[in-house]
């Protein structure tokens, strides 16, 4: 099963991160407000157990912390299930 889903292009926020003096990671996250281990999630291929989609929050932040567009540092894609590492149920 898959859907489509909202993918963060991590070099291309690095770039426009690096435009706005931030060079490191943890700079990056501390503009957007969330912890550099979250943006490290971003990246993941869609099947890893620890992947994570960007939310509302989180592309507002982006958008707005860099001047941003949505097309410049987001993406469409077909989200996979993780068949592999199913999340636990709580």
């Amino acid at each position: 099963m898959s859907e489509r889903g909202v993918r963060l292009d991590v070099k291309k926020l690095k770039k426009i991160a690096r435009a706005k003096g931030l060079m490191r990671l943890c700079e990056i996250s501390d503009a957007i407000g969330v912890h550099r281990s979250q943006i490290w999630r971003y990246s993941l291929p869609t099947n890893h157990k620890e992947y994570s989609s960007p939310r509302g929050r989180v592309i507002a932040k982006i958008l707005d912390s860099f001047d941003a567009s949505f097309e410049d540092v987001f993406f469409l894609e077909e989200i996979v299930a993780n068949t592999q590492h199913p999340k636990e149920a709580l």
